[in-house]
């Protein structure tokens, strides 16, 4: 999990349930601190919550194996969306019902939920085994379906983004300018934004990825910085002073989808059940896709794993037969 910045190894660990990654001399320094954070930062390890217990299980049961890396991305899932101070034995039903559904509220494939659910089985199963759960709780599974893309227009685009306030339309922006997941923008760390891109080293498929900063997402990331989108927010952005907290920092997921949601409904959508914020990373493939990037290069751009998924979106451009009537009607 250590990798190499520059001169220097940086380890990647969960402290307490929080994201610490800090910088070595060496790789072995940075594979101790991996190994046993709380060691090496001199602080106090919680008990029996989420925090502590998912990173400890998920080490023990899937280290060393071809699947490490998959699991530790879930686990850490996990543990932000149920909340790192949450006692392990408080997870019940009810939660899991609750993570289901913002799974699927942010466009979470049935196929995908059913592997991050599976993850949680297998780490609550794990606690029973080490005595300290006594039961797991029903954890629902969904027959696979034939998954959708819902885009939206600049008409819905300018409306929806106009009902959210200040914090959530520009986290928004963002996510339909570079087409990332929330998950991703919420990781990002100032490091990993230059002037002209963004760099999303924690992805789906475990693949750093750098995309472009187009004008959108460098006012979203200087409002972030000042809380005020800045004119000529290209040059501004490099010269501002260096904050110590994450781009994203004061996004709280739960609130910008209970704003979307609220926005959703003003607008007429409460019953299109595609009209989520992962539309608005569905509608950014499809604009690249319409505006003629090729395959190979949107496929990068929006770090799919298979070139089928892509084919999704580049499938939209040749059966657009509206294209038809103005061929027609010359």
């Amino acid at each position: 999990m250590a990798r190499l910045r520059g001169k220097r190894w940086m380890g990647d660990a969960i402290v307490n349930g929080e994201r610490k990654r800090v910088t070595f001399e060496t790789q072995a320094e940075a594979e101790r601190y991996e190994a046993d954070p709380y060691a090496t930062l001199k602080v106090d390890q919680s008990t029996h919550t989420v925090g502590t217990l998912f990173p400890k299980w998920t080490r023990e049961l899937y280290g060393h194996t071809k699947d490490e890396r998959n699991a530790f991305r879930i686990s850490e899932e996990l543990v932000r969306r149920l909340g790192p101070a949450l006692p392990v034995t408080q997870i019940d039903r009810k939660k899991v019902k609750a993570l289901v559904a913002e799974l699927e509220a942010e466009g979470n494939s049935r196929g995908t939920i059913n592997t991050k659910t599976a993850k949680l089985s297998k780490l609550l199963n794990y606690g029973v085994e080490e005595e300290v759960l006594e039961t797991v709780p029903s954890i629902p599974f969904y027959s696979h379906t034939k998954e959708r893309i819902r885009t939206l227009s600049k008409d819905e685009e300018r409306a929806m983004f106009n009902s959210l306030s200040d914090p959530y339309r520009w986290f928004a922006e963002f996510l339909l300018a570079t087409g990332c997941r929330s998950g991703e923008a919420i990781a990002l760390q100032w490091s990993d934004i230059s002037a002209d891109s963004v760099t999303f080293w924690r992805t789906k498929t475990d693949k750093p990825r750098t995309v472009p900063l187009i004008k959108k997402a460098k006012e979203a990331l200087a409002w972030a910085k000042l809380g005020l989108p800045i004119p000529g927010a290209r040059s501004a952005l490099s010269q501002l002073p260096r904050v110590t907290h994450t781009p994203f920092k004061y996004v709280n997921y739960h609130t910008f989808i209970n704003e979307w949601n609220r926005g959703k409904a003003t607008l007429g959508f409460a019953d299109d059940k595609e009209f989520i914020p992962y539309a608005l990373r569905h509608t950014c493939a499809t604009r690249l896709a319409q505006g003629g990037m090729s395959e190979l290069r949107l496929m990068q751009w929006m770090g799919h794993s298979s070139l089928n998924t892509t084919k999704r979106y580049t499938h939209l451009t040749t059966t657009d037969l509206m294209k038809g009537v103005a061929i027609l009607e010359a």
